[in-house]
């Protein structure tokens, strides 16, 4: 991707070559936090690959208006605004377990629950598929057993399927404060890199206890999103042949739900009904000018 920050500054107006190679969408046997960041990377991008390519295809078709069926294209702002709230009420309850208050990852998904399991944010998360409980051998006959459990989590209906979580440790996750002691040991670093890495603002014992890890995270993915924005994009889509990381096995069911996964059948739909050729007008004035009418000769100047 070329960038241009669009200053008229020369000292500030440069050009790069910048390539971006993220982490996949990720649904493994035991999904935390980390998945959680990563499939909203993914979503996020997804949601910028629509908007960019898919959807302003189509309103350029508009505005010059050429006669267009247009295509529905998915939307992943529902599944955005879920996991977002999910995170902010994560920030709530880390602030206020780090001011004494009683709060453990139970009570954070249960207020997860009560927000969103009703579906009211236009995507609604579920609990946890129960998990089957050993047989109960040797135990006497009559006592109670049981037999399922739900692991403390959701589920989260992403544009690539849907994806179990487990909120296990993720209050202490979600908090990127050092303790004073570390900080201070940091900053008074000879090391010039690693003193950058301290923050002064902790060293002080009367500073809050809670830095956000996701507010971090999702700040620098925004600023990622709007330089994306500036620059001039080339998309190279990667499937994964299989989900066994198996060599020399091409499994088809699976790379085409990928393909459906990430809008490539509505894009190829689009080529192929819309206009993916773009030529200069000056480019088609110079090769066919003594075709056209005079009118049109000054257009190659």
């Amino acid at each position: 991707m070329g960038y241009n920050d669009g200053s008229n500054d020369m000292e500030r107006l440069y050009n790069h070559i910048g390539i971006l190679d993220i982490y996949g969408f990720e649904s493994l046997e035991k999904n935390s936090y980390e998945q959680l960041l990563i499939n909203l990377t993914n979503e996020r991008l997804q949601q910028f690959f629509v908007s960019k390519v898919l959807d302003r295809e189509q309103q350029a078709y508009e505005a010059e208006g050429i006669q267009w069926e247009s295509v529905p294209l998915p939307d992943a702002t529902p599944t955005v605004k879920v996991i977002h709230g999910a995170l902010s009420i994560l920030d709530d309850c880390c602030l206020r377990a780090s001011r004494g208050m009683p709060e453990d990852d139970d009570k954070y998904v249960g207020e997860v629950q009560q927000r969103f399991f009703d579906g009211s944010a236009g995507c609604k998360l579920k609990p946890p598929r129960p998990q089957k409980a050993p047989p109960n051998r040797g135990f006497r006959k009559g006592a109670k057993i049981e037999r399922a459990k739900i692991t403390s989590g959701f589920i989260i209906n992403h544009y690539a399927g849907e994806v179990t979580y487990t909120a296990s440790g993720w209050m202490e996750k979600n908090n990127g404060r050092m303790v004073p002691e570390m900080e201070s040991l940091i900053l008074g670093s000879s090391n010039a890199w690693a003193k950058e890495l301290g923050d002064q603002e902790g060293c002080s014992m009367q500073c809050e206890k809670f830095k956000s890890v996701r507010k971090h995270f999702t700040d620098e993915l925004e600023k990622m999103l709007k330089m994306l924005d500036k620059t001039g994009l080339h998309y190279i889509r990667c499937f994964n042949p299989n989900n066994q990381q198996s060599p020399d096995h091409f499994d088809r069911r699976y790379v085409l739900s990928q393909v459906i996964q990430c809008g490539t059948v509505e894009l190829v739909n689009m080529m192929h009904h819309g206009y993916p050729n773009r030529l200069p007008i000056k480019d088609l004035v110079t090769r066919y000018k003594h075709m056209m009418p005079r009118r049109f000769h000054s257009m190659d100047e």
